[in-house]
């Protein structure tokens, strides 16, 4: 790069042009300094090729998002997506779980862009499989973000349980603040309480659901089963808005299976359809 500033500071003093040059300035900087050195002023030798600097402001996230367009995405045919729970979100509804994600894994806007474009990959596949086989689809657009969002930035504290090795990103998710209080003495909700809650919803479990007998009645439930409704009932308004509405969908799921074909989407799922999304078109 030092070597194309060169070249480049012989065109710059052309009569009547004005030469406007887009850079990481940061990253141009440890570029110059891996040629001459740690010890070497970049930010002086880059003075020799730049008469005026001008930094742009950081995009507003939920901004940027909103502009992405996404709401015909969200409405795709055959694809039913929750958790919905419009009132604890703002009125561009999902956007709001690309915002907390992005925050807590420290994504950029070039990480959000292929987020997104995942993200789309695997709601046109699933659409797709609604369109070639008549295959409802129910997918917690929660914890596809969140899968996603783990692939992409190795960060794999829900997919690995690992939560000294992303210590620093496990704290920004137990201090991040994703709802308000509806009323006095309502919970607080941190992004870990909730993201931890849609990864539960998101698995199946083997419980006795008969205390007479124990050993004959072992059941294979869906995480957001009436069984962990005590346990959900003191986690806030809107973590219980949200089971409750998942237990709803799968209702609704096991109701349509019995009349047509259709599938709910499990952790597995994710993982894989996740694994698989930078390949699909």
């Amino acid at each position: 790069m030092p070597l194309k500033c060169s070249k480049l500071s012989n065109i710059f003093t052309t009569k009547n042009f004005v030469f406007v040059i887009a850079t990481d300035t940061e990253q141009l900087q440890h570029s110059i300094k891996a040629i001459y050195g740690s010890g070497f002023d970049s930010s002086v030798y880059l003075k020799r090729f730049f008469d005026r600097e001008a930094t742009l402001d950081v995009p507003d996230l939920e901004v940027y998002v909103n502009m992405q367009s996404l709401d015909s995405l969200y409405d795709s045919k055959g694809i039913e997506l929750y958790p919905k729970i419009s009132k604890h979100l703002s009125k561009d509804s999902f956007n709001d779980y690309i915002c907390w994600i992005a925050k807590v894994y420290n994504l950029r806007l070039r990480d959000i862009d292929q987020l997104l474009s995942k993200m789309k990959a695997c709601l046109r596949y699933a659409e797709n499989e609604h369109n070639q086989n008549g295959v409802k689809q129910y997918i917690n657009i929660f914890t596809l973000l969140l899968v996603l969002a783990e692939m992409d930035s190795k960060q794999f504290v829900f997919k690995e349980h690992n939560d000294h090795k992303y210590s620093e990103t496990l704290n920004e998710m137990h201090n991040f603040q994703v709802s308000k209080p509806l009323y006095h003495g309502d919970e607080i909700i941190k992004f870990y309480d909730f993201a931890t809650l849609m990864v539960h919803c998101s698995k199946v479990y083997e419980v006795n659901l008969d205390d007479v007998h124990p050993r004959r009645h072992i059941s294979t439930i869906l995480g957001a089963h009436r069984f962990y409704s005590s346990k959900i009932a003191r986690t806030g308004e809107m973590s219980i808005s949200a089971f409750n509405e998942i237990r709803t969908i799968y209702e609704q799921y096991l109701n349509d299976s019995n009349d047509s074909r259709s599938r709910f989407w499990l952790w597995d799922d994710y993982i894989k359809v996740s694994n698989l999304a930078g390949w699909i078109d």
